[in-house]
């Protein structure tokens, strides 16, 4: 079962705390679930028929690894993304890396001139200073700040390797991990 609220005019949904609620311009609408009807390809279905659907397709493609085929014009924005994505692949990666090198400059670019640079880093500054007070409070709440306390207990891997040198080296794998990084300014080759 599910509730929904219709209000009978229309409304500034940019600012939704400015609406007062009232039987006058609310209707409350309660439902249940199986009451509700879906269109799915130009056909109607309740929600058990949605999901004997979706059973149906799970079993059609999912389990025997086929695909299904591609529509030209409903599938159209999926497709353009598989195709933009393919194209950067057929690209060297060299000619991917130099565009987006480029792009972050001109980011970076913007964000000194505009200013914003200094606004994220007053906003950074300001932000940690908000959290420091609302814990020295116990505060939980500071206008749109929350506050979220987690407590969990840690390994300490360092203590561990002082303290039993054998074992933890009994215990440890090689593993690799990749940082991507970019030098600020544009390097030539």
């Amino acid at each position: 079962m599910y509730c929904l609220l219709v209000h009978s005019y229309d409304i500034d949904y940019g600012r939704p705390e400015d609406v007062i609620v009232s039987d006058k311009n609310t209707t409350l609408v309660v439902k249940k679930l199986k009451d509700l009807i879906f269109e799915i390809d130009g056909e109607y279905y309740n929600i058990e028929g949605c999901m004997q659907k979706a059973r149906e397709w799970w079993e059609k493609y999912v389990t025997t690894g086929e695909s299904p085929t591609f529509d030209e014009e409903k599938d159209k924005e999926y497709l353009d993304l598989i195709r933009e994505t393919d194209k950067t692949k057929d690209n060297s990666i060299f000619e991917v890396c130099e565009e987006a090198i480029e792009l972050a400059i001109k980011i970076d670019e913007l964000k000194e001139t505009s200013g914003l640079n200094a606004l994220e880093k007053r906003l950074k500054l300001l932000e940690t200073s908000i959290k420091n007070e609302m814990i020295n409070l116990g505060a939980t709440k500071c206008g749109a700040y929350k506050l979220t306390k987690k407590v969990a207990d840690k390994f300490n891997e360092k203590l561990f390797a002082e303290k039993q040198p054998e074992i933890y080296k009994t215990y440890c794998e090689e593993t690799e991990s990749y940082t991507l990084t970019k030098n600020k300014k544009k390097e030539e080759e």
